[in-house]
């Protein structure tokens, strides 16, 4: 939308979004750079931008503290040139599209995607370029669809996840991610106004999902087993970036892990 905004053609292009609501959208790392504050800025008034940063309990980025487990000597802090966001990433979609639907007509479509042919879907909805973004593809379709390479080195694959309520609002601490490296892996911390997420990242292969539920637990104070989400995934890129008419991005062109993402 931006792009087609900035090239003056948005008014003269149909756009359409698909999703299905049903879907629940994965809270894993919710943060990311200052590009995503800049676009909602490039479509958004102000007032509708408070409202949407609002809406996803949104905090300012300023960069990534990296921490050491038991060497503190090694911590450091990574600022960015221009602030970034961490947000609820299952609330940013229901603020954002009813905005650009009445403020640029963009069509919501709420549909599965069962077929996807070319620039038609479910042999209904036909258009003239697609970009799916829908997410991870299965993991027979890694395996088997032959359109995806699973890398030979892979360093983490699953997650512990737990969520926290934010005791440190207003302090320079919401500030910044944290991305902490331990025994097993790495841990991430991301602060927004009403809560913390945290993620302990370890591969599986070497570390038992027991050991790194107590290590978790040691590490970090206000963690334990009640609430906890366990997560895994697979390597994997697709061969080609589009196919006809329709351009991958996101989860389903590849992901390795959340720090990659």
């Amino acid at each position: 939308l931006s792009f087609l905004k900035s090239k003056g053609t948005l008014n003269s292009t149909e756009v359409s979004v698909m999703y299905e609501p049903s879907i629940i959208v994965t809270q894993v790392g919710e943060s990311t750079t200052w590009r995503l504050l800049k676009l909602l800025h490039e479509l958004l008034d102000p007032e509708e931008v408070r409202a949407v940063l609002n809406g996803c309990g949104a905090t300012y980025r300023k960069g990534v503290k990296f921490l050491w487990k038991n060497t503190p000597s090694r911590d450091f802090i990574i600022d960015y040139l221009e602030k970034g966001l961490h947000f609820d990433s299952a609330k940013l979609g229901d603020m954002v599209l009813p905005i650009v639907h009445a403020k640029y007509g963009i069509k919501i479509i709420e549909d599965r995607v069962t077929k996807l042919d070319g620039g038609v879907i479910n042999s209904r909805w036909k258009f003239d370029l697609i970009l799916d973004c829908s997410g991870s593809p299965s993991s027979q379709e890694i395996k088997h669809s032959g359109k995806y390479t699973t890398p030979e080195f892979q360093s983490v694959d699953s997650a512990l996840l737990i969520q926290v309520p934010n005791d440190t609002k207003g302090t320079r601490t919401d500030e910044y991610s944290h991305s902490v490296f331990h025994d097993n892996g790495w841990m991430f911390m991301i602060p927004l106004q009403h809560r913390k997420a945290y993620g302990y990242l370890y591969n599986s292969k070497i570390t038992s999902r027991e050991e790194a539920e107590r290590e978790f637990i040691s590490m970090q104070g206000g963690v334990s087993k009640e609430g906890m989400k366990h997560l895994t995934w697979e390597f994997y890129y697709k061969n080609t970036i589009m196919e006809d008419k329709v351009l991958y991005l996101g989860n389903k062109l590849f992901f390795f892990e959340p720090a990659q993402a």
